[in-house]
């Protein structure tokens, strides 16, 4: 099967999310050990593993589908992993909490952005895979990287958008801009209104054991992903993972 095959057969699973009861057919039932594989890299490769496999888990248990049959030693890998992806999120969760509170600590406000804010719009947030953690310190950029360095440890700089450290095991990217402005001046205007609007809206917030996390307003996120999702699709191609949070994000604030 090749590769856009695979990639179609995957979006045929995950629009199938919402519509478990009504599967009658025997495209899932036929594929092959080798396209299953193919199924489980791909979905790997576009960061919905763990979406692919709520979809399928629903499945494999409904009445309607006992036709389907996902190799066992392959479904033990795709569970482990499921299972290796809820636990770094929490592991992150609790990295965010600790950070906010030490940046509180010190007088610095932080804004928690992208992924991890954007999972609160999934059924579960632990199946949105998240990498880093990415943080924006208003008006504190440098003092925040002192005080990450103030902890021993190593703050490095990614071009002007933002810095890169290790804290508690997590890779974390402090933002200094949002977009790569020196890319063009599209990426610059949007910049510039990204930040009218954090100055005319309050953030939200999300809790986490108790902490409040501020995360941006919805008009932010709206503008920002949209931006986002427009430079992938034409520097990378279009990413699964970046698609859902676009829709899952959407669908909330529409209904």
């Amino acid at each position: 099967m090749n590769h856009f095959k695979i990639n179609e057969l995957l979006i045929y699973i995950l629009k199938r999310e919402y519509k478990v009861d009504k599967i009658n057919d025997l495209l899932l039932s036929s594929l092959t050990k080798n396209e299953w594989e193919q199924v489980f890299n791909f979905a790997s490769n576009q960061g919905v593993l763990a979406l692919t496999y709520d979809v399928l888990d629903k499945l494999k248990i409904s009445d309607n589908n006992p036709g389907i049959e996902i190799p066992g030693l392959l479904w033990i890998k795709w569970t482990l992993s499921v299972e290796n992806i809820q636990n770094r999120y929490l592991r992150q969760r609790e990295a965010i909490k600790e950070l906010a509170l030490y940046f509180k600590k010190n007088g610095v406000d932080m804004i928690l952005m992208k992924g991890h804010d954007l999972s609160r719009y999934y059924d579960n947030p632990t199946h949105r895979e998240c990498g880093d953690i990415d943080i924006f310190l208003p008006g504190n950029f440098d003092f925040g990287n002192k005080l990450i360095e103030n902890l021993g440890i190593e703050v490095k700089m990614e071009g002007l958008k933002h810095s890169n450290f290790t804290f508690k095991g997590i890779p974390v990217e402090n933002h200094k801009t949002f977009l790569n402005i020196t890319a063009s001046r599209t990426d610059t205007l949007i910049e510039l209104k990204l930040r009218d609007i954090l100055n005319e809206f309050p953030c939200e917030s999300i809790n986490i054991d108790g902490v409040k996390i501020k995360v941006p307003p919805a008009e932010f996120t709206a503008l920002f992903i949209t931006r986002h999702n427009i430079y992938h699709f034409f520097n990378s191609g279009a990413v699964l993972k970046y698609l859902f949070d676009f829709s899952f994000f959407f669908n909330n604030k529409i209904s």
